[in-house]
């Protein structure tokens, strides 16, 4: 295996990160993405010549550049924080993910066959991912006589069920890409089960409403990507067998996970997953969504105070607690808005908002040009799958925080490289001194972002 996809194994290795003891297993992935990334600097630096030079055409990109300003812009707001020692915390880990995309750029840049290192990835982790999960579920029925309701046991190695059910589900849609395009007979056997594994652990384990919800969204667009696939390149002329081969890849999973949960749910008294997102539409009684009403409220009452600079980078679960005293219990602290474009516009302000989201409503953009005006049918095929993994951390980001969770933002760097590879990125032609300035502080920096996994 050549050593740029070794690299991009251990990128990807985040999330089996055991914790150390530690209370937050962002700590020591955090440690890991940093020793990681300095790994990858320190090997190419000796080893290839042009390492530099590569870097220097890397940050010229405008993605890079916009992520760099949003960098340079939250450090700035720190300066108007409440408690600037939690914006000196955030901005490290923020600056660490910043090194990973460019070094991830530079590795998918000397990668041959991208589609099959990600398919890879995608077997490799998504079978990590399920074991981990439907193990301890298997061990509950057995050893404790049933399942537990959403329990925590059943993250993996995530640190919780519901970024687990959000890493899977771009996975998911892959494989069904891979399944579709496979020749292998037993390989295809093997994905189709892995993939049933997966769905279930999504509808029945995790019972995350809004991955439930993007899940079947993913799944119409994976449908009408094939379908677009299949009928132009005309490998099923005769409508039934293409309807029998949707049926047999896609449906009949959704199938077997949907009453396999109904008898599980029937047998041990538990929620279906009709139920559960039947609840979707309990708005006034539903106390989780009550919550999620407050968030927003609060990080809107929040952004009309201070509209430019924010309340500071890593502030917010500081600001929250005056919005959510009077409804707290236990001294459970909101530390996330559960919405990451209304938190970021709470923390940095309205040029924070518009710089961060905007380099990935930009890629998409770029992303979705390159897909309708590609004639070669079988790419554009694959980028429509690389869209709605886009697509689906867009969601999250509505949803919940992915912008905190090192394991999804290393998931969501990979994307993002992925994509630099595959499409054509606006540049700004930076002089020498200005890029050897921004590398010389990258590298000054690197460093001392350790401080955030202290």
């Amino acid at each position: 295996m050549r050593i740029e996809n070794i690299f991009i194994f251990l990128y990807a290795a985040i999330g089996i990160v055991p914790y150390f003891e530690s209370i937050d297993k962002q700590y020591p992935q955090n440690l890991y993405l940093i020793l990681l990334n300095i790994s990858v600097i320190a090997y190419y630096s000796f080893r290839d010549k042009t390492f530099i030079n590569e870097i220097k055409k890397i940050i010229s990109k405008v993605p890079i550049l916009l992520l760099i300003g949003f960098f340079i812009w939250s450090s700035f707001t720190s300066i108007f924080a409440i408690n600037y020692l939690e914006s000196l915390s955030t901005l490290p880990r923020l600056f660490n993910q910043l090194v990973c995309l460019i070094m991830l750029t530079f590795l998918f840049s000397r990668v041959k066959d991208f589609k099959l290192l990600l398919f890879w990835l995608v077997s490799v982790f998504l079978s990590l991912e399920v074991i981990s999960v439907i193990s301890v579920y298997i061990f509950d029925i057995i050893y404790l006589g049933k399942p537990g309701y959403r329990a925590i046991a059943y993250r993996g190695f995530s640190g919780n069920i519901n970024i687990m059910a959000y890493v899977m589900l771009p996975q998911i849609t892959l494989v069904f890409y891979y399944l579709f395009n496979s020749k292998n007979l037993w390989l295809k056997r093997y994905l189709w089960i892995l993939n049933t594994l997966a769905i279930f652990c999504i509808i029945s384990i995790f019972k995350t409403r809004s991955a439930i919800v993007v899940l079947f969204i993913s799944m119409l667009l994976t449908c009408i990507a094939l379908y677009r696939f299949l009928v132009i390149r005309k490998i099923y002329k005769n409508n039934v067998r293409l309807f029998f081969k949707f049926f047999k890849v896609i449906i009949i999973p959704f199938l077997i996970v949907i009453v396999t949960d109904n008898y599980i749910s029937q047998r041990y008294d538990g929620i279906n997953v009709q139920s559960r997102v039947s609840t979707l539409g309990n708005i006034s009684t539903d106390s989780s969504l009550q919550q999620r009403i407050r968030y927003i409220k609060a990080t809107l009452s929040s952004f009309t105070q201070y509209p430019i600079f924010g309340v500071g980078i890593g502030n917010w679960e500081i600001v929250s607690l005056k919005y959510e005293n009077p409804d707290m219990t236990n001294f459970v602290v909101p530390y996330h808005a559960h919405n990451d474009y209304l938190e970021i516009l709470a923390e940095t302000g309205v040029p924070g908002f518009l710089i961060y989201f905007g380099l990935i409503f930009l890629v998409g953009y770029l992303l979705l040009k390159k897909i309708l005006t590609n004639n070669n049918i079988a790419e554009s095929t694959f980028l429509i799958f690389l869209f709605i993994w886009l697509l689906i951390h867009l969601f999250d980001s509505l949803f919940n925080f992915p912008f905190d969770r090192i394991f999804q933002q290393v998931y969501f760097a990979i994307l993002l490289a992925g994509i630099f590879s595959n499409t054509k990125m606006p540049v700004i032609k930076l002089s020498n001194n200005n890029s050897s300035l921004i590398i010389s502080a990258l590298l000054l920096l690197l460093p001392l972002s350790l401080y955030s996994s202290a």
